[in-house]
């Protein structure tokens, strides 16, 4: 169809656009999983050190104050940061696919829009790393969620 954007139109032509896809999606979900993960682990931690056992049953410490939020989100967004690297790695396997086998980069270089590979070798791992940006940022915003809402009132620092 004219006028609409293809994924394939983002990748050089002898690399799969759909397994691109499928790679990024995973480091999206493993890197989402993993900032859960992380901040539950630091959540739980830091949440029972303000209870204390009476008897049978947990009582909230007295002046007892929960950790900072920045220090529970520490490492949380690792992943996010491991797939931008990959991200990096990714735009130099572009670059190499048009070597190889042929001359391809001259050819690249004589079409009429001489900068198509350089936009197809950077357009994917460029809207990759938007992509990821916004879903730390999401994940960061859903951590002070949680951290805000199930954390005592009288505990909050």
């Amino acid at each position: 169809m004219k006028g609409r954007l293809h994924l394939s139109a983002l990748v050089p032509p002898n690399v799969s656009a759909g397994r691109e896809l499928a790679l990024f999606l995973a480091g999206e979900v493993g890197a989402i999983l993993y900032g859960v993960v992380r901040f539950s682990s630091h959540y739980r931690r830091a949440s029972r050190e303000l209870y204390q056992w009476a008897g049978n049953k947990l009582i909230l410490k007295v002046g007892a104050k929960m950790e900072p939020f920045g220090s529970l989100m520490d490492g949380v967004l690792v992943g996010f940061a491991l797939a931008v690297v990959a991200l990096v790695g990714l735009v130099v396997w572009h670059y190499l696919s048009y070597r190889q086998g042929s001359m391809s980069v001259y050819l690249m270089r004589r079409l009429p829009r001489p900068h198509l590979m350089d936009l197809q070798c950077w357009a994917g791992p460029l809207l990759g790393a938007v992509v990821y940006g916004l879903s730390a940022g999401g994940l960061t915003a859903l951590c002070h969620l949680y951290y805000w809402s199930h954390t005592p009132a009288v505990c909050l620092p």
